[in-house]
């Protein structure tokens, strides 16, 4: 079986190569809020940062877009807008004017990874002038994602470099800027993250790609826990993770007999971090294997599942709006922007009956909920 090895999923490979034949194994799971509202963003960003690329393309603003509904059926917001704002704005001012040399959302071979292997790019842009490979990438999430040592960059400038025909004699001239965008992520320094290198500096670690990129397709690659468990979609049925969560409940449950020295302390800590991702991705994997069953019609005993839902928003256009505010004598303008339903009820103190035939919640996924047994058993016994 052929495994795919996506840049986006790098993190996890280089480590466990193990991981991509497993995740083929287990059934497509459903995607989070979070990872739709990333698609969202990046439809967004390419359409912006596009529109500066044609001259007879009208140029788009992010908060020209609110409203606007995605392919994946998300709704653009006043929120949505201005973090997307911040990469756009950012990769601009990278770009400089020279809006024909930026690639967005561009795909490329890196068949030094895997033969036929394409990527995609969020955004690159190679200044001749000055010696330097820009590599941006967008990050939706609020955990926060480091450009050093990251091997999702590191494979897209491997497979930069080897588009742009640089070997390794161009490359002890050539710096690679490589950074990470993430608006929503609340680091200390901002939002960009980046990690500059001489591009001859990164042959060690495209070495280390391929190594791992052959591990991985195999004959009998093996697992390793670490904190890339828990983005794996696998981790409900590994058994390594499963081994490693047993040693982890042992050793917590284990009674502090003495008190550590410092240097015992260090090292019970890193012991403890990883043993606290371990049960992490153990909780999250039997929680997408529950999801799975259920809707597969099997009985979890104390458990259900609900759909997940979104804020509430408009069903209707601006007209509309204008008119419901003339009717309950309310300006539901908020500045530039209109009023959100739950802004609505909760700032001008309208009644939810007035405007609830105007309002609407999208179903945005699927949750694990706990069940009362004792109260639906005493149910059933009553009936």
């Amino acid at each position: 079986m052929s495994v795919r090895l996506p840049a986006s999923s790098a993190f996890k490979w280089v480590e466990c190569n193990g991981s991509p034949t497993l995740e083929q194994s287990v059934p497509k799971i459903e995607k989070s809020e979070e990872q739709k509202l990333g698609d969202l963003a990046h439809w967004m960003a390419e359409k912006i940062l596009k529109s500066y690329q044609a001259p007879s393309t009208k140029i788009i603003t992010p908060m020209e877009m609110e409203g606007e509904t995605g392919p994946n059926k998300m709704v653009v917001d006043e929120e949505i807008g201005e973090q997307v704002g911040i990469y756009t704005t950012h990769i601009l001012q990278i770009a400089d004017g020279n809006m024909s040399r930026l690639a967005v959302e561009n795909e490329l071979y890196c068949d030094r990874v895997m033969k036929g292997q394409k990527i995609i790019i969020d955004a690159w842009f190679y200044d001749g002038n000055k010696g330097v490979i820009y590599i941006r990438d967008l990050k939706f999430g609020h955990g926060i994602v480091n450009a050093y040592m990251n091997w999702q960059l590191i494979m897209e400038a491997m497979a930069i470099l080897d588009h742009l025909g640089i070997d390794g004699l161009k490359d002890q001239h050539i710096k690679v800027n490589m950074g990470i965008v993430q608006p929503r992520a609340f680091r200390r320094n901002g939002p960009i993250d980046t990690w500059e290198v001489m591009a001859c500096d990164l042959r060690a670690y495209f070495n280390q790609l391929t190594m791992a990129a052959a591990d991985a397709q195999g004959p009998s690659p093996k697992c390793k826990t670490g904190p890339w468990c828990l983005k794996c979609n696998a981790k409900g049925r590994c058994d390594t993770l499963d081994k490693d969560f047993g040693r982890c409940y042992d050793y917590v449950s284990e009674t502090l007999r003495y008190e550590p020295t410092p240097d015992e302390l260090d090292l019970e800590l890193d012991v403890l971090e990883h043993a606290f991702n371990v049960v992490k991705a153990r909780k999250q994997g039997l929680e997408d294997l529950a999801i799975h069953k259920l809707r597969e019609g099997e009985f979890i005993k104390g458990r259900g599942i609900e759909d997940k839902k979104s804020n509430e928003k408009w069903t209707c256009d601006n007209a509309t709006l204008d008119m419901i505010g003339l009717m309950i004598g309310k300006d539901l303008k908020k500045g530039a922007k209109y009023y959100t339903p739950s802004q609505v009820i909760n700032e001008l103190g309208i009644d939810r009956s007035v405007i609830s035939a105007y309002i609407t919640r999208d179903t945005t996924g699927t949750k694990l909920v706990k069940r009362n047994t004792k109260a639906l058993a005493e149910q059933f016994k009553r009936k």
